[in-house]
């Protein structure tokens, strides 16, 4: 689970670009729970305890408590009530000051990108954030794969494949090694419809600004230095192999 270690509350949510307030009250900001918490409440629902307080048992999606916008990876999630007293629409959505793409609607909730927001940004480390959800999907859950979608190029996604959390690769001559997440990854950069349907219906999916798409394909390239010089390669809808270096225990 990513930790927040930003204030507990904000005067709002402000657009880094022109200062326009996305939400304009108020609010507590909380780390959302880890991404496989769907899997503990059903586990959990067969001891017939009652979730109904904290989640809709139809939809499946946590209750925000009114004033609460909670934090996941990279977005910051919005409670209903805040959704629609500001006024929060679309996908993706669009700042009314200007112009530019500064959230999405996914599984069922608003979402604005943490990078967009002027007060919150400063808390937030996308190349070590995304590396954290690789490694733990890499301990929780190898069934799925992972799938980045450029949010100002929809058609343009990076798929990944997860294959160990716990790789030693060698740093340097002097034979120092270093703990790395082993991964197979491709680039698909223009996906047909259906294609892009059934790759969202059946993998983990995650929505990334094009700068966060480029962070994240960077560090996927620069895991190929471990490989021979031969494997060192990039090819469109390919997968290539990456050793993702990180410092988690």
């Amino acid at each position: 689970m990513l930790t927040y270690s930003g204030p507990a509350k904000l005067d709002g949510l402000v657009c880094k670009t022109c200062e326009y307030r996305i939400v304009n009250e108020e609010i507590k900001v909380k780390s959302a729970p880890s991404e496989n918490w769907k899997e503990v409440v059903e586990l959990w629902q067969c001891h017939d305890e009652d979730f109904s307080q904290f989640i809709d048992l139809n939809t499946k999606l946590i209750k925000i408590p009114d004033e609460v916008c909670l934090i996941r990876f990279n977005q910051i999630v919005l409670s209903q009530k805040l959704v629609e007293a500001n006024q929060v629409q679309g996908d993706p959505v669009i700042c009314k000051g200007c112009n530019q793409i500064t959230g999405t609607y996914i599984e069922g909730q608003y979402c604005i990108f943490i990078d967009m927001i002027q007060n919150l940004r400063q808390y937030f480390d996308f190349s070590k954030d995304v590396l954290a959800i690789i490694f733990n999907h890499g301990l929780d859950n190898l069934k799925q794969d992972l799938l980045f979608i450029n949010m100002d190029d929809n058609k343009q996604i990076i798929k990944i494949k997860v294959l160990g959390s716990h790789m030693l690769v060698m740093k340097n001559k002097a034979k120092q090694f270093e703990k790395s997440i082993k991964v197979l990854y491709n680039q698909i950069d223009n996906t047909n419809p259906d294609v892009f349907e059934l790759l969202t219906q059946f993998n983990k999916t995650f929505k990334v600004k094009e700068s966060e798409f480029q962070i994240l394909k960077q560090i996927l390239e620069e895991g190929q230095k471990f490989l021979h010089k031969k494997l060192q390669t990039f090819k469109n809808g390919l997968y290539q192999i990456s050793y993702l270096i990180h410092d988690f225990k």
